[in-house]
Protein backbone atom coordinates (compact mmCIF):
# COMPACT_ATOMS: atom_id res chain seq x y z
CA UNK A 1 0.00 0.00 0.00
CA UNK A 2 1.40 3.39 -1.61
CA UNK A 3 0.04 6.72 -0.45
CA UNK A 4 -1.57 8.26 -3.17
CA UNK A 5 1.66 11.23 -3.85
CA UNK A 6 3.96 8.69 -4.70
CA UNK A 7 1.81 6.71 -7.39
CA UNK A 8 1.44 10.11 -9.01
CA UNK A 9 4.95 10.95 -8.75
CA UNK A 10 6.42 7.71 -10.27
CA UNK A 11 3.43 7.94 -13.27
CA UNK A 12 4.68 11.25 -13.62
CA UNK A 13 8.32 10.46 -13.76
CA UNK A 14 7.33 7.57 -16.28
CA UNK A 15 5.44 9.95 -18.37
CA UNK A 16 8.53 12.32 -18.50
CA UNK A 17 10.91 9.59 -19.91
CA UNK A 18 8.47 8.48 -22.29
CA UNK A 19 8.33 11.79 -23.94
CA UNK A 20 11.99 12.24 -23.85
CA UNK A 21 12.39 8.81 -25.06
CA UNK A 22 11.85 9.67 -29.08
CA UNK A 23 13.99 12.72 -28.66
CA UNK A 24 17.09 10.72 -27.13
CA UNK A 25 16.94 7.80 -29.65
CA UNK A 26 16.95 10.03 -32.43
CA UNK A 27 19.50 12.12 -31.06
CA UNK A 28 21.61 8.85 -30.77
CA UNK A 29 20.85 8.34 -34.63
CA UNK A 30 22.01 11.22 -36.18
CA UNK A 31 25.24 10.31 -33.93
CA UNK A 32 26.04 6.94 -34.93
CA UNK A 33 27.09 5.59 -39.07
CA UNK A 34 24.51 5.63 -41.25
CA UNK A 35 24.23 1.85 -41.38
CA UNK A 36 23.39 1.43 -37.56
CA UNK A 37 20.24 4.03 -38.23
CA UNK A 38 19.41 2.00 -41.22
CA UNK A 39 19.75 -1.41 -39.46
CA UNK A 40 17.95 -0.31 -36.49
CA UNK A 41 14.79 1.63 -38.44
CA UNK A 42 14.52 -1.49 -40.98
CA UNK A 43 14.70 -4.07 -37.49
CA UNK A 44 12.03 -2.32 -36.28
CA UNK A 45 9.97 -2.37 -39.11
CA UNK A 46 9.89 -5.97 -39.51
CA UNK A 47 9.89 -6.74 -36.06
CA UNK A 48 6.35 -4.63 -35.46
CA UNK A 49 5.21 -6.78 -38.77
CA UNK A 50 6.61 -9.72 -37.49
CA UNK A 51 4.50 -9.57 -33.93
CA UNK A 52 1.22 -7.82 -36.02
CA UNK A 53 1.34 -10.71 -38.06
CA UNK A 54 2.05 -13.48 -35.13
CA UNK A 55 -0.64 -11.51 -32.83
CA UNK A 56 -3.53 -12.12 -35.62
CA UNK A 57 -2.17 -15.49 -36.48
CA UNK A 58 -2.47 -16.89 -33.39
CA UNK A 59 -5.59 -15.11 -32.24
CA UNK A 60 -7.53 -17.46 -34.54
CA UNK A 61 -6.58 -20.75 -33.87
CA UNK A 62 -6.71 -20.10 -30.39
CA UNK A 63 -10.74 -18.49 -31.05
CA UNK A 64 -11.20 -22.25 -32.82
CA UNK A 65 -10.12 -23.62 -29.56
CA UNK A 66 -12.20 -21.83 -27.48
CA UNK A 67 -15.46 -22.96 -29.65
CA UNK A 68 -15.35 -19.83 -31.49
CA UNK A 69 -16.68 -18.13 -29.10
CA UNK A 70 -14.67 -15.47 -26.11
CA UNK A 71 -11.35 -13.78 -26.64
CA UNK A 72 -8.11 -15.18 -27.09
CA UNK A 73 -6.94 -14.64 -23.51
CA UNK A 74 -9.60 -16.66 -22.38
CA UNK A 75 -8.41 -19.55 -24.72
CA UNK A 76 -4.78 -19.14 -23.64
CA UNK A 77 -5.22 -20.36 -20.30
CA UNK A 78 -5.67 -23.56 -21.91
CA UNK A 79 -1.77 -25.14 -21.31
CA UNK A 80 -0.99 -28.66 -22.70
CA UNK A 81 1.93 -30.16 -20.55
CA UNK A 82 4.08 -32.55 -22.19
CA UNK A 83 7.20 -34.46 -20.94
CA UNK A 84 9.74 -35.31 -23.50
CA UNK A 85 11.95 -38.43 -22.75
CA UNK A 86 15.33 -39.20 -24.49
CA UNK A 87 14.58 -41.99 -27.09
CA UNK A 88 16.76 -45.02 -25.84
CA UNK A 89 17.81 -48.50 -27.42
CA UNK A 90 18.71 -51.91 -25.42
CA UNK A 91 22.52 -52.27 -25.33
CA UNK A 92 23.38 -55.36 -27.54
CA UNK A 93 25.38 -56.68 -24.11
CA UNK A 94 21.84 -56.36 -22.34
CA UNK A 95 23.05 -54.10 -19.90
CA UNK A 96 20.53 -51.67 -19.87
CA UNK A 97 19.43 -48.91 -22.25
CA UNK A 98 21.88 -46.09 -23.96
CA UNK A 99 21.22 -43.35 -25.14
CA UNK A 100 21.27 -43.31 -29.27
CA UNK A 101 24.28 -42.13 -30.38
CA UNK A 102 25.66 -41.44 -34.35
CA UNK A 103 28.83 -42.61 -35.72
CA UNK A 104 29.95 -39.02 -35.67
CA UNK A 105 29.35 -38.19 -32.05
CA UNK A 106 30.73 -42.16 -30.78
CA UNK A 107 34.01 -41.00 -32.83
CA UNK A 108 33.99 -37.29 -30.82
CA UNK A 109 33.26 -38.92 -27.94
CA UNK A 110 36.52 -41.48 -28.57
CA UNK A 111 38.64 -39.14 -29.21
CA UNK A 112 37.96 -36.55 -26.47
CA UNK A 113 38.38 -39.58 -23.57
CA UNK A 114 42.19 -40.00 -26.05
CA UNK A 115 42.81 -36.45 -24.74
CA UNK A 116 41.53 -36.60 -21.84
CA UNK A 117 44.15 -39.83 -21.36
CA UNK A 118 46.78 -38.03 -22.89
CA UNK A 119 46.64 -34.89 -20.64
CA UNK A 120 46.50 -36.93 -17.79
CA UNK A 121 49.71 -38.49 -18.61
CA UNK A 122 51.54 -35.26 -19.36
CA UNK A 123 50.17 -33.91 -16.12
CA UNK A 124 51.59 -37.04 -14.28
CA UNK A 125 54.88 -36.75 -15.97
CA UNK A 126 55.26 -33.07 -15.07
CA UNK A 127 54.05 -33.88 -11.54
CA UNK A 128 57.17 -36.41 -11.45
CA UNK A 129 59.44 -33.86 -12.91
CA UNK A 130 58.64 -31.70 -10.10
CA UNK A 131 58.53 -33.44 -7.17
CA UNK A 132 62.62 -33.72 -7.51
CA UNK A 133 64.38 -30.75 -5.58
CA UNK A 134 66.90 -28.40 -6.39
CA UNK A 135 69.41 -30.32 -4.27
CA UNK A 136 68.83 -33.63 -5.83
CA UNK A 137 70.37 -32.94 -9.26
CA UNK A 138 73.29 -31.62 -7.07
CA UNK A 139 74.18 -34.73 -4.87
CA UNK A 140 73.70 -36.28 -8.75
CA UNK A 141 76.65 -34.71 -10.02
CA UNK A 142 78.57 -34.92 -7.37
CA UNK A 143 78.35 -38.85 -6.88
CA UNK A 144 78.76 -38.79 -10.87
CA UNK A 145 82.34 -36.80 -10.17
CA UNK A 146 83.20 -39.08 -7.37
CA UNK A 147 82.87 -42.25 -8.80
Amino acid sequence: PTPEGEVDESQQQSQAILKFLPFMIGWFSLNVPSGLTLYWFTNNILTTAQTLYLRQAGAEPAAAMAGGSGSSSSASSAVVDVEVEPVATVNPNGKGSQPQMSRKERRELERAEERGKRFAARKAAEKGKKTKSPAEPMAEEESNTSA
